[in-house]
């Protein structure tokens, strides 16, 4: 489609997001309150689809990066997934400096864990 693109927009003056379809200026897609929850979580997941085709068996894994918000009793509700890092972090950032949510980079700790890892191994 000419003019398509997708992408995820957050209105902090109602406390709402989505992921939106767009074409132009026209733009379509669920609304999620926000306010039920009051902490993110970014976690990266690997995903994987094994595709057959006479007798080859091809499995191609995709890694993405999901926004996951909880409620205050706990209740989980996983939002979105996105595709890259940088995406998934700039859209937990929003939610974290202009609603005040708590938050976990779980990719980040995995990341400083890694690095502390190598750094104990050269020593």
């Amino acid at each position: 489609m000419v003019g398509a693109r997708s992408g995820v927009e957050i209105d902090v003056t109602q406390k709402r997001i989505r992921v939106y379809k767009a074409l132009g200026k026209w733009r379509m897609g669920r609304w999620l309150e926000l306010s039920p929850f009051d902490h993110v979580r970014l976690k990266m997941t690997y995903e994987s689809q094994v595709m057959n085709a006479r007798s080859i068996s091809n499995t191609h894994t995709v890694k993405t990066y999901d926004l996951i918000f909880r409620g205050p009793s706990g209740e989980e509700f996983e939002f979105h997934d996105f595709s890259t890092y940088k995406l998934a972090h700039r859209a937990m950032s929003v939610l974290v400096q202009e609603l005040g949510y708590s938050f976990e980079d779980e990719v980040a700790l995995r990341k400083k864990r890694a690095r502390s890892s190598n750094m104990d191994r050269r020593r």
